[in-house]
């Protein structure tokens, strides 16, 4: 079973957790290593749940914390595509195991 993360506390810490976890999740998958990203997703949905529980304005706070944020987003749209990719690129192999619909 894996072990939970520790969150942090703080608005900023959950946002750096987060960003540091998208960071890994994309490590892992440029590598190809998309077994490793199905396991480690159980790890970063409970930073995600986290950070959605938290109010984040990019209009307030310091202008470092509005670019971690700007940072976050952008690691989070590049998680997205590089996920994308790989679901296009095993569509075909998932609808070829598919069984056969009668006619």
């Amino acid at each position: 079973m894996p072990q939970r993360p520790d969150i942090g506390v703080s608005k900023q810490a959950q946002l750096a957790d987060l960003a540091n976890g998208l960071r890994h999740l994309l490590t892992i998958a440029r590598q190809g290593e998309w077994d490793q990203v199905t396991d480690y997703c159980d790890q970063l949905l409970p930073i995600l749940a986290a950070v959605e529980k938290t109010h984040f304005s990019l209009g307030t706070g310091s202008l470092p914390g509005r670019v971690d944020m700007q940072e976050t987003i952008a690691l989070m749209h590049s998680a997205i595509e590089k996920c994308s990719e790989r679901k296009a690129q095993i569509a075909p192999l998932i609808e070829a195991l598919a069984p056969a619909k009668p006619d």
